[in-house]
């Protein structure tokens, strides 16, 4: 989901920034076993060591140069970023371009994940500035739209389970005609 809203820094620059916001997915695959299939448990999406699932609250946030179209919620390219080889939208501070930004907002809100030129971790008082002006503005919009990013993420959990099923049957008729290749062989 994007979301756009203005920030005023304290010499009164009123600067619009444009987030794509959406729910952390976990990526769990299949694996063989002991001569048998299992999911690799992950992001914890099954339980284990007796341990109650709780699916974890934690939400990725990209800045997105203004005339960015993301279809879907993970669906977005470095292209469509702001900062990203010049791209317009970048946030401001002291006249200096942050360049790409990135927010995590995960259990503990009050410290969020900050990234700035790409993968930079942003200065004391650049990270003052972002959690003071933007990771408020965030947290409201992800309170107002919890749910609706809570069923885009496990829409994508679910198709991520149907493709790896799919491919797992794939390789098990892959087997099966290899199998009945040599059985055919053996009873020539």
């Amino acid at each position: 989901m994007q979301t756009t809203f203005e920030i005023s820094t304290k010499k009164g620059e009123t600067q619009t920034l444009h987030f794509l916001v959406y729910h952390e997915v976990t990526y769990p695959d299949i694996t063989t076993e002991c001569g048998g299939f299992k999911w690799r448990n992950g992001g914890g999406l099954f339980p284990q060591y007796n341990c109650k699932f709780e699916f974890p609250a934690a939400y990725r946030c990209h800045l997105l140069k203004p005339d960015a179209v993301v279809t879907g919620d993970y669906s977005y390219n470095r292209h469509d970023l702001a900062g990203f080889e010049g791209n317009p939208g970048a946030m401001t501070l002291r006249g200096q371009s942050l360049g790409e930004m990135s927010i995590d907002i995960g259990a503990n809100p009050q410290w969020p994940g900050i990234r700035v030129n790409v993968f930079n971790t942003p200065s004391p008082k650049e990270r003052e500035t972002i959690t003071a002006l933007v990771v408020p503005k965030l947290l409201q919009f992800i309170a107002a739209n919890k749910t609706a990013l809570r069923a885009a993420a496990i829409a994508q959990i679910k198709a991520r389970f149907e493709s790896q099923i799919a491919e797992a049957h794939k390789a098990i008729d892959k087997l099966r005609a290899e199998a009945d290749e040599v059985l055919a062989k053996l009873n020539a």
